[in-house]
């Protein structure tokens, strides 16, 4: 939740359709992860499509090919398309990075926190002078 929130506030990066990729077993955590995301778009006056994807977090290779379709699909209807790594588990983040760069993906968001201690506290609660939301694909590929 903290990387999106941190883009909308730092980058004033609003998705009009988030895909929320959650490894299977983890449904009910997606669900009020969703329910949330969707608050926090609509509190900023816009309304977003949000899209459930459940994956096996072991399965590197069919995640990495089903989030390299997503973003092709997405491309192909002209939208701009972001990825937030911020949340991920490196096996996932590694294989949803190597299709983004791919694919051509416009953003690849990220927010670094300072201190390890903080990060598990919501967003507005973290000092905005230790937080560094970072879009690797414009400041660091580029």
């Amino acid at each position: 939740m903290n990387g999106i929130w941190a883009m909308i506030r730092h980058r004033d990066y609003i998705p009009d359709k988030v895909y929320l990729v959650n490894r299977i077993g983890n449904e009910a955590e997606g669900e009020r992860l969703m329910e949330s995301i969707r608050f926090l778009i609509r509190s900023h006056g816009r309304e977003a499509e949000i899209v459930h994807v459940k994956v096996d977090e072991k399965d590197f290779v069919r995640i990495g090919r089903k989030i390299s379709s997503l973003i092709e699909t997405e491309k192909e209807e002209g939208n701009e398309v972001a990825l937030d790594i911020t949340p991920g588990r490196k096996a996932v983040v590694a294989s949803a990075l190597i299709a983004a760069r791919e694919k051509g993906i416009d953003h690849v968001f990220y927010l670094y926190i300072e201190d390890a201690f903080m990060a598990d506290k919501p967003f507005p609660m973290i000092p905005f002078q230790i937080q560094h939301a970072i879009d690797l694909e414009t400041e660091v590929w580029e």
